[in-house]
């Protein structure tokens, strides 16, 4: 059900990360895994490589329902994107669902990260791309913030240097990450920040 999904992550994530009224929060909630994303294993494929092929309708109406809300009402500061490709795009790649839809129309001003492994995938299991470097590019260019796994520690720079991702991309995807990091608090001192535990073993 879209709409109880929705109700149910809308409240969730908002009191997760806490009241914005002190000026932290306690944590960045993530909402995944974007977008039809929903089985482990199946005939055809696994997760990881699985093509699911899905309406418009179908999109709007029900697997991004939950999405929205969690952007335009839990304002969550992260997104996750999933193993699969949808309509023969890999999810991580997937520029009109990340940059279009969930940034452009939705508001989403958070940090997309991948899913462990999702990047490297692009080019392993789904053959999107001929080369690895090729992957980490569809992957930056498409919207991914951050990579769960060693696709960008190892081919960023290649990508950079050899397949002309831009530079200011990178920029953009720091500052989002940074921008987060800023929200916890994690750069002032801990007694500045309302949601320090301090603790002792001993």
């Amino acid at each position: 059900d879209p709409y109880l999904t929705s109700e149910y992550i809308a409240h969730l994530a908002r009191h997760l990360q806490g009241a914005h009224d002190t000026g932290f929060q306690k944590l960045v909630a993530s909402c995944k895994h974007f977008s039809a994303y929903d089985l482990e294993n199946y005939a055809t494929g696994s997760r990881k490589s699985f093509d699911a092929i899905v309406s418009d309708q179908d999109l709007v109406e029900y697997y991004w329902v939950p999405f929205k809300a969690c952007i335009q009402r839990a304002h969550v500061g992260s997104m996750m994107c999933s193993y699969n490709s949808v309509n023969g795009v890999p999810s991580c790649a997937n520029s009109l669902f990340q940059n279009t839809i969930a940034r452009d129309e939705w508001g989403f001003d958070g940090f997309i990260v991948s899913d462990c492994t999702a990047v490297i995938s692009i080019y392993s299991r789904h053959n999107y791309t001929n080369s690895s470097t090729l992957a980490v590019k569809a992957a930056i260019e498409g919207g991914t913030d951050v990579n769960c796994g060693m696709a960008y520690s190892e081919f960023l720079a290649s990508a950079v240097n050899n397949a002309n991702v831009s530079e200011k991309l990178l920029d953009t995807s720091a500052q989002r990450v940074l921008k987060s990091l800023l929200q916890l608090g994690r750069l002032d001192p801990p007694e500045d920040q309302p949601y320090t535990v301090t603790f002792s073993l001993f």
